[in-house]
């Protein structure tokens, strides 16, 4: 296939262009989330300390990988 058989530009591809959009938006949701839910709820519902979380989470993390 030669490289003029790819259609360039934002127009040509501006389905493309808000499918990335929209999964950029959604990853930064799920990380503001994790950021600043997810450790008021574990303070909340389970009784940690502010910290902990941070703590408990980097370990878990650490484990998977």
């Amino acid at each position: 296939m030669t490289a003029s058989a790819f259609p360039r530009g934002l127009r040509e591809n501006r389905v493309q262009v808000a499918h990335q959009l929209i999964q950029v938006m959604l990853v930064g949701f799920a990380i503001g989330m994790t950021r600043t839910v997810v450790p008021a709820l574990a303070e909340s519902e389970f009784g940690l300390e502010r910290g902990w979380f941070l703590l408990l989470a980097s370990f878990l993390g650490l484990r998977r990988g």
